[in-house]
C-alpha cells in the first residue's frame, strides 16, 4: 500500500471514529431525558413459588431534544415491555420487550384471568405471568377458531375483559360479539345480558345499585381522592362512621355510601347502633366517640374503599379500617395512609408524600398502590409502585422511572 493510501485509510478510520464517538456521546447527552413508566392497570399472580405484579412498561427513548423560551420539543421512540416485580419487596424480576412500532392506540392491559395476562398492543396478545411467554396472538386464536379468521379486529376499541366470566369479549370485523375463553382460546357466540329493571323504592334494592355504581366508579383509573374513600360501615349490628360531630347530626338515619365530601373537615371514629330489619335504620340518638378517638383528628378523611365491593376495606387482629387523610387543606396537602382499631387507635400510618394515585389493590395482606409522583411523565402512567405490609406498616418501593427500588 502506498503512503498515500495508506493516509487516506487511517483518515477515513478516524473519521468513523469520531462519528461514533460523537453519537455516543450525543445519545449519553440524550438519555437523561428519557422516560419510563407503567402504563395502567397492573395485574397480580400468584402460585406456589410466590406471586408477582405484572406491568406494561413504555420506555420513551428521546432522539432529539430542545428548549426555547420555557417551551420543550423532543422526539422519542417508544419501545414496550412486559415486565414482572416481586409482590413482596417490589424488586424487579424480569422484562421482555414486546413491540416498538404501535400503529393503534390506546395500548393497555385488558385483564387476568388467574393464568394469562391479556394486552391489546397493535393485536390481541396473552402472556405467561411467570416466564413473560407470549401465549396468544391473533394467529393463534385463529387457528383455534379458522370461522374468525381474517375477523380479528386491529384496534382495542372492540376488545374488553369480562371480570365475571374471565374472558375476553370482542367485536369481529363483520359485527358479531365473540366470548372468547382465555384459557383455552376458544370463542363462542355472546349475547349482551338483559338490563333488570331498577327498583329504587325498596331499601335493599336502593343500596344495592348504589354499590354497584360505586364499584363501576371505582374501577376506573385515577379514581378521585374522595371516591377512593367511604365514611360508615355496618358490621354485626354496630355502625361504624368517620365524621365531624356537626356532620353526625346532619346524617340521613338510613345508610349511605356517599362519600364525605366537605375537604377541611376534621373527622373522627363514631360507634352507634345499626338495625338491618328495621328498614336499613341507625339509631344516632346517643353516637359514641371512641376514647381512643377523643384527641385524634383525621383531615378531609374516609376509609380506604375495596375496589371490589365498594364497601370499607376490613381488617382483623386487630379488627379495623384502613383511613385515607390529607396533611394539610388543599390538593397541596400530602397523602396520609393509616390503620385505624376498633377503639379508635392509630396501630400505623405513613406519609406518602404528594402523590397522585392511578389504582390500587388488596392482596395478601398488602395494599398495592400505583402512583404517579413524577411531572415528567404523563399523570395518567405510573411512576411509582408501592407496597404496604397492612400488619405493621412497613412499605416497599419501586420506581418505574429510574428503574429501581426507592430507598
Amino acid at each position: 500500500m502506498t503512503p498515500l493510501a495508506k493516509g487516506c485509510s487511517s483518515v477515513v478510520v478516524v473519521t468513523a471514529a469520531v462519528i461514533v464517538l460523537f453519537i455516543v456521546g450525543l445519545r449519553s447527552c440524550l438519555s437523561k431525558y428519557d422516560e419510563r413508566s407503567a402504563i395502567p392497570p397492573a395485574l397480580y399472580f400468584k402460585k406456589d413459588t410466590g406471586a408477582v405484579i405484572l406491568s406494561l412498561v413504555k420506555y420513551s427513548k428521546v432522539n432529539s431534544y430542545s428548549e426555547s423560551q420555557g417551551f420543550i420539543r423532543k422526539t422519542v421512540s417508544n419501545i414496550y415491555y412486559i415486565q414482572s416485580n416481586d409482590a413482596l419487596s417490589g424488586e424487579k424480576i424480569s422484562s421482555k420487550e414486546i413491540g416498538d412500532d404501535i400503529k393503534h392506540f390506546p395500548e393497555k392491559i385488558l385483564g387476568s384471568d388467574g393464568r394469562h395476562a391479556w394486552i391489546f398492543l397493535n393485536e390481541l396478545l396473552a402472556f405467561d405471568p411467570f416466564t413473560l411467554q407470549k401465549v396468544a396472538d391473533i394467529e393463534i386464536i385463529e387457528a383455534k377458531n379458522p370461522s374468525l379468521s381474517g375477523m380479528m379486529p386491529l384496534e382495542s376499541q372492540y376488545y374488553s375483559f369480562d371480570e365475571k366470566k374471565k374472558a375476553i369479549i370482542f367485536t369481529s370485523n363483520d359485527g358479531r360479539q365473540w366470548q372468547l375463553d382465555s384459557k383455552t382460546f376458544v370463542a363462542t357466540p355472546f349475547e349482551t345480558a338483559a338490563v333488570e329493571k331498577d327498583e329504587w323504592g325498596n331499601i335493599e334494592k336502593r343500596l344495592a345499585k348504589d354499590l354497584e355504581q360505586r364499584i363501576k366508579r371505582l374501577q376506573d383509573l385515577s379514581p378521585s381522592f374522595t371516591n377512593m374513600k367511604i365514611n360508615q360501615d355496618t358490621v354485626n349490628g354496630t355502625w361504624w362512621g368517620l365524621y365531624a360531630a356537626k356532620e353526625i347530626g346532619e346524617l340521613s338515619k338510613t345508610i349511605s355510601f356517599s362519600p364525605a365530601h366537605n375537604q377541611n373537615q376534621r373527622r373522627q371514629l363514631y360507634t352507634a347502633v345499626y338495625d338491618s330489619a328495621v328498614n336499613g335504620y341507625v339509631d344516632f340518638k346517643d353516637p359514641l366517640l371512641l376514647n381512643a378517638s377523643k384527641t385524634t383528628f383525621f383531615l378531609d378523611a374516609g376509609f380506604l374503599a375495596d375496589k371490589q365491593t365498594a364497601l370499607p376495606v376490613r381488617l382483623t387482629n386487630p379488627s379495623g379500617y384502613l383511613i385515607l387523610h390529607r396533611s394539610k387543606i388543599g390538593d397541596e396537602g400530602a397523602t396520609i395512609i393509616g390503620r385505624i382499631s376498633n377503639t379508635g387507635a392509630i396501630v400505623w400510618q405513613i406519609d406518602l408524600g404528594k402523590i397522585k394515585w392511578i389504582d390500587y389493590m388488596i392482596k395478601d395482606n398488602r395494599l398495592i398502590i400505583f402512583a404517579n409522583d413524577n411531572k415528567e411523565v404523563s399523570s395518567s402512567e405510573c411512576t411509582l409502585l408501592q407496597i404496604i405490609h397492612l400488619g405493621d406498616g412497613k412499605i416497599k418501593q419501586y420506581d418505574y422511572f429510574k428503574d429501581k427500588i426507592r430507598k
